[in-house]
């Protein structure tokens, strides 16, 4: 498998709450979309859209467009979020979202009513909730674990220092966890870069990354109506190098589910139709989808499917019933090598082997991994790192990547 094959068949957003990947046999991918594929807002609930020219962190635009900071304002090697709008899920699709939601209230869990979320974005760096908040309740909460209490602008901000977030910023309808980060290929963003990139008054992401807004685009725009669920995956501009990347929409009618992956390849040469079925495959299983179509244009290929509402159980491919593996690293370059520290293991060290590629091909192969081990590997300027985890199943996860 090439570099960029498997790079993008490996690209999952943002954790186990997300994890959309797979390993399943192609799909049909010849056949166009049908007559019933949902190509307007008609078989979609409320959606976020809003007047395209407000600014501030209030307008009906979507929290990514908003509250992603430019890549000038916090340093990343891996950009990964995840943005869901409730209300734009129809009640039949809402199951498909609990666990989801339980995970993100667990983050709040000062909040005394959490159904007063309506939206919640999370990305490497933070999560923002939208919705309507008590601020009296937040604030005494907040006050019984924290200190430093302050005004940002109209924002209240507690220091929690016993949390995984450091500081919480809130208004009567925003929530912000900053200070943290969730990844371990990005840096925390601070509070006040935060809350000046929801104002308007830092450089946004979409306004300034023409690959973030080209990628973004080739899955969310597919519709006029804003999707309720977007994930989105695209690698750091620090080198200058051509970027690679991923983002998925799903839109939540009553009737039918549509998602569309954009799969944006280093250059338009590159830019490869099965490649890009390969990956959304293995994220979702095209096997369970209808109307699935491909098509290309410049550096973006772009693959949507629908599905009956009530046919969609899980994100997840049932072709597999086997766990993730779930385990943490850290990965260390010096200029001549990278040095892999394995920090969490989920399953035990006699389920579960990591092996160590460099540009493809297995350095080290890691039978019986402990936390606090670490092992080191020669590479090249340019080379491609990556963590895999091989369950004793077969069972494959991509752990980490990282570009040296």
């Amino acid at each position: 498998m090439d570099l960029t094959r498997r790079r993008l068949v490996a690209s999952v957003p943002l954790g186990s709450a997300l994890a959309l990947a797979g390993c399943v046999e192609s799909a049909d991918l010849e056949s166009s979309a049908g007559d019933d594929a949902p190509t307007s807002d008609d078989d979609a609930p409320g959606s976020a859209g809003g007047d395209d020219t407000a600014s501030g962190p209030h307008t009906t635009r979507p929290l990514y467009e908003r509250w992603l900071p430019a890549e000038e304002t916090y340093e990343y090697d891996l950009l990964e979020f995840a943005a869901l709008e409730y209300d734009a899920v129809d009640p039949a699709a809402e199951p498909l979202f609990a666990d989801l939601r339980d995970e993100m209230n667990d983050e709040v869990e000062f909040l005394s009513d959490p159904t007063a979320i309506d939206a919640f974005l999370v990305f490497s760096g933070g999560i923002v909730f939208e919705g309507s908040f008590d601020t009296d309740a937040v604030a005494t909460a907040l006050r019984e674990e924290g200190e430093n209490e302050r005004t940002v602008g109209e924002f209240t901000v507690i220091d929690v220092t016993d949390r995984r977030t450091d500081a919480v910023a809130f208004d009567s309808s925003t929530l912000v966890l900053s200070e943290r980060t969730l990844s371990a290929t990005a840096q925390p963003v601070s509070t006040p870069s935060l809350l000046e990139t929801g104002r308007g008054d830092a450089p946004r992401l979409l306004e300034t990354d023409a690959d973030a807004a080209l990628l973004l685009e080739s899955a969310v725009e597919a519709r006029t109506d804003d999707p309720a669920f977007v994930t989105f995956r695209l690698e750091a501009d620090a080198t200058g190098e051509p970027r690679e990347g991923n983002a998925m929409a799903w839109w939540f009618g009553p009737d039918r589910i549509q998602f569309v992956g954009g799969y944006l390849f280093p250059a338009d040469a590159e830019a490869d139709p099965e490649t890009a079925a390969q990956a959304a495959d293995a994220m979702v299983d095209l096997e369970r989808f209808h109307d699935t179509d491909v098509s290309r244009e410049g550096r973006v290929v772009t693959v949507s499917a629908t599905v009956p509402t009530g046919d969609l159980e899980s994100f997840e491919p049932e072709a597999s019933d086997q766990e993730p593996v779930r385990a943490g690293v850290s990965l260390e370059y010096d200029g001549e090598t990278v040095q892999v520290l394995i920090t969490s293991l989920s399953q035990g060290a006699n389920e579960v082997t990591l092996e160590i590629l460099v540009d493809g091909d297995v350095a080290e192969t890691v039978t019986e991994p402990a936390v606090g081990e670490s092992y080191t590997v020669d590479v090249q300027s340019g080379s491609d790192v990556t963590i895999v985890g091989v369950h004793e199943s077969g069972t494959r996860t991509v752990i980490a990547t990282k570009d040296v």
